[in-house]
This record gives C-alpha cells, sequence and structure tokens, in this order.
C-alpha cells in the first residue's frame, strides 16, 4: 500500500449471497437429490452456474432461477446451448413455481431464507416433492427440532420429513459468511390427502394457539369429551397434560384417526395457504400465527432483509419444462393470521 492512500474499503455484502466454491459440497447435494431425465430441478438463485452445470450433467430438465442481470447473461452464455436448460430471469420469492412435481437443489441467499421455505413448504397441495438446500446451521437446528418451537415449524415438519445431511462449514463459500451452513434435506411425506392436512392444521392451531390448555379441554373443540379421553388414553397422554406438551408424531396420529371420521367437518385452510404466494412480497409473508394467545416458543426469523434493490423480473417459464399458467389469483395478502373459520361441525345424520 502506497504511504498516504486509505485502505480499500470492502464492500459490504448487503444481500448475504455466499456463492458456494466446493465442489465436494456441490456434488453432495447433487448426488443426494437422486435425479434422472424424467425430473424437473430448480437451482434457485443459480448465481454462477456452479449447481446448474451439475445438474444439467444428470440429464433432468433445469430451471436456473436468477436475478442478477449480470450472472444471468454469464448463464446463458456458459451453459444455454444444454437442451436440458432453461435460464429464468425473475426473483425467487416472486418466480411462479412448476404445477408438476419438481424438486429443489440450491444454495439460497441466507437472508431470504424463511421467506423461500414458506413458499417452498406452506401450500398443501404444492408440486414439491424434495429439496436439498444449503442454509445457515441455525436454522436447520430449529427445523430439525424434536418440539418445533412454532405453529409454521410443526405445519412444515408434519407434511414434509426434514433432516441434517452434513455440516457445511463457512469456509466451502465466497465470502464467507460468518456462520457455518447445512445440508438440508426435505422429502415430502407420501399419503397425506388434503382432507387430512386440512384436520393435522386444525389440531396443530389449537395446540399453539393455547399450548398451556389441558388435553382433552383442547380436544373438545373438535370431538365429545369421552372420545378425547379415550384417544389420549389409547396414545398414553394424561387428559391434563398441556398440549404444548404432546409430540408431533402423536399428533400426526390422531389426525389420522380423526380424519378417516367422516362424521365430522372441519375448518377450511386459512387462505394464505392455499397459493404459493407468486406475486407476494416477502413483507405480507411473515408466517403464519397461532389463532389465540400467543404461539409457543415463537420467535422472530433472524434471517435479514431480502432481495435488497429492484427485483429484476423476466417471462416465467411456460412451455419446454411443462408449465402451465401460474397460480396467481388471490393471494391472501395482509397478516396470515392461521385461525381457523370455526369448530368443526357434526354432519346431519343420514
Amino acid at each position: 500500500m502506497q504511504p498516504g492512500r486509505p485502505p480499500r474499503q470492502r464492500q459490504p455484502n448487503h444481500s448475504s449471497v455466499h456463492l458456494l466454491s466446493s465442489s465436494k459440497v456441490i456434488s453432495d447435494l447433487v448426488v443426494n437429490a437422486r435425479l434422472g431425465p424424467d425430473d424437473l430441478v430448480m437451482d434457485l438463485g443459480a448465481g454462477t452456474g456452479a449447481i446448474t452445470a451439475e445438474l444439467v450433467r444428470t440429464g433432468a430438465r433445469v430451471l436456473a432461477v436468477e436475478r442478477d442481470e449480470e450472472f444471468v447473461g454469464d448463464l446463458e452464455r456458459r451453459y444455454g446451448e444444454h437442451e436440458n436448460l432453461r435460464v429464468v430471469h425473475a426473483d425467487l420469492l416472486s418466480v411462479p413455481l412448476p404445477h408438476r412435481e419438481f424438486a429443489v437443489v440450491a444454495n439460497i441467499p441466507f437472508s431470504i431464507t424463511t421467506a423461500l421455505l414458506r413458499r417452498l413448504l406452506n401450500t398443501p397441495n404444492g408440486s414439491l416433492t424434495q429439496a436439498d438446500l444449503l442454509v445457515e446451521w441455525g436454522l436447520a437446528k430449529r427445523l430439525t427440532a424434536a418440539w418445533p418451537r412454532d405453529l409454521e415449524n410443526a405445519w412444515w415438519a408434519a407434511r414434509f420429513e426434514i433432516a441434517i445431511k452434513h455440516r457445511v462449514p463457512a469456509t466451502a463459500f465466497r465470502p464467507a459468511p460468518k456462520v457455518d451452513a447445512a445440508h438440508l434435506v426435505l422429502q415430502r411425506k407420501s399419503g397425506q390427502s388434503r382432507h387430512l392436512q386440512g384436520v393435522i392444521w386444525a389440531l396443530l392451531s389449537t395446540a399453539y394457539g393455547s399450548p398451556n390448555t389441558p388435553a382433552r379441554a383442547a380436544l373438545t373443540s373438535f370431538i365429545t369429551r369421552g372420545r378425547a379421553h379415550r384417544m389420549l388414553h389409547e396414545i398414553g397422554i394424561e387428559s391434563q397434560a398441556a398440549v404444548g406438551t404432546i409430540k408431533l408424531s402423536q399428533w400426526l396420529g390422531m389426525a389420522d384417526e380423526l380424519a378417516a371420521d367422516r362424521s365430522l367437518s372441519w375448518p377450511p385452510l386459512p387462505k394464505n395457504l392455499r397459493t404459493d404466494g407468486s406475486r407476494r412480497e416477502e413483507s405480507t409473508n411473515r408466517g403464519l400465527r397461532a389463532p389465540q394467545g400467543k404461539a409457543a416458543a415463537q420467535g422472530r426469523s433472524s434471517q435479514g432483509k431480502s432481495g435488497q434493490g429492484k427485483s429484476a423480473h423476466g417471462k416465467s417459464d411456460q412451455g419446454k419444462f411443462g408449465h402451465g399458467k401460474s397460480d396467481q389469483g388471490r393471494t391472501g395478502q395482509g397478516r396470515a393470521t392461521g385461525k381457523p373459520d370455526g369448530k368443526p361441525r357434526r354432519a346431519p345424520k343420514r
């Protein structure tokens, strides 16, 4: 450095974009996804194309979504000749999601991880089948905890198997983040009808809305007092145990039994769970809230601001990769309360 010249200031990484530079981590992500020529996969936040290149080699149909105009140009120049690749110039939080089954393999910006997970995981009839994602280590630990900390996490864990594959050191990225990351694997659970998921939502909303309510009292919102007592006894739960102490697996077992009883009707899912939020800004999608009281151990996400600057929206990918019209009608804008529309009613006897 020449005398008298001030040191060069390093530009802050406002968007929390950390490009993946480890070939081993890239290979682990792609191999674990087990993709083939009949699969559709999205690389969300493709960046320089490190993951995209490996995905193309699997023969799967690849949608590389990137907002930065320079990165988009580089991706098209380097990989545009591949027939199984489409580069999509769009924002991750608004690009239409496929209507056919698809997978995601991506190193998503840390600052928008929670918002993007909401888009991918909230909708009960979404087409996402599996995802291999790089996320912050702390977030991965919260998402895989034995007791989900809030209603939103419980809703995701009820419908997806969520596990940490590997811990990924910060040195695998450039610039290196302040914390390690995790290879997070999500697999959609099979055999869950929309009706069953509605029952799951109703039970979890009650549990996280009033976590200190006795279990039998909570269940009598849906079924008779006697049946609630018998159901709890069969799975080894005391009638006066707080609903906040019941495991997610136990809630799912009760939901299976109640969903099979067609004499019960259940409130519809909240509007914010019926679309993928294609046109919704992150500020209006701040997560699910319990219907009453405070959710158990509910905290705010520490992901920071997302996608600073203008979004580079391009054409939606429709055509050779099986996209139809995006589901962009009403998206339930405003705060999501997660409030059921009322107690389930018994259907009239026929």
